[in-house]
């Protein structure tokens, strides 16, 4: 801007002050020396089903045959027996 003197003569401008970390924690700071952490509901969920369906990078090799053996078969499973399981999982989930 002219005619301002601070802004017209960079000479004048500050420089930034200069970089000071952040104090480590102490049993003062964070209240009993422990660290904390807080799991979002999604983390939470994926823990749980982590937990009830297993190590997924694993398979039953037997399983998975048995399985590509029904399908290549013509298995059709009953949409309405597959809906009632899934809701009724559901269902279960929300009353625990």
């Amino acid at each position: 801007m002219e005619g301002v003197a601070a802004l017209d003569d960079a000479a004048t401008i500050a420089p930034p002050p200069a970089f000071t970390p952040p104090l480590p924690r102490t049993s003062a700071t964070d209240g009993a020396g422990r660290d904390s952490v807080e799991l979002s509901d999604g983390a939470r969920l994926r823990q749980r089903l982590r937990a009830d369906v297993g190590d997924v990078d694993t398979s039953d090799s037997s399983r998975v045959t048995s399985l590509r053996a029904r399908v290549a078969a013509g298995y059709q499973p009953d949409p309405a027996a597959v809906a009632q399981s899934l809701v009724g999982e559901l269902a279960s989930d929300l009353v625990v």
